[in-house]
């Protein structure tokens, strides 16, 4: 009995490995994630700063949000830009296991960042210094992201086209 499941575990853990996704699904379906992300973290800041809830650091609040969205977010418009003035269609194939990794990454990354924001009005750290202080979970989190990101945005082995 113990050797059947182990043989069904290792055939499923070898089918999930092997599984492949077109690269153009890959980098769309992680272009939504980021971008909608982004986009409610965004909301959320502009909301507050509008509100004055940041009067006297508003600038350096800004300065701390801008590189933990924006340089990942022009990586991804560039390339899914780039691809759509090439002809044909990219036959290129990710490991779906990557993929997937990916994007829970991201999503993660992107989740820790607007809970950083939902819950700053309940911290003792307030303003700047809760910012400064974010940045000791989200800069390591960050950093496999963009890791991720990049294999996926940037291979230049191009398959066929049709």
């Amino acid at each position: 009995m113990a050797g059947r499941i182990k043989r069904k575990l290792a055939f499923r853990r070898d089918k999930i490995t092997q599984q492949r996704i077109p690269l153009d699904q890959a980098r769309n379906s992680l272009t939504v994630v980021w971008f909608v992300g982004a986009a409610l973290s965004f909301i959320l800041l502009a909301a507050q700063s509008i509100l004055g809830r940041f009067e006297g650091s508003l600038q350096e609040v800004w300065g701390w949000y801008t590189p933990t969205v924006f340089p990942t977010s022009a990586l991804i418009l560039g390339v899914i830009g780039t691809t759509a003035l090439q002809p044909g269609y990219d036959k290129r194939v990710v490991k779906a296991f990557f993929f997937k990794l990916s994007r829970a990454l991201a999503v993660f990354y992107l989740l820790i960042l607007l809970l950083t924001m939902l819950l700053a009005p309940f911290s003792k750290l307030q303003g700047m210094e809760l910012f400064t202080v974010s940045n000791y979970w989200l800069a390591p989190i960050q950093s496999l992201v963009v890791a991720a990101i990049t294999v996926l945005f940037t291979s230049h082995e191009r398959g066929s086209t049709a």
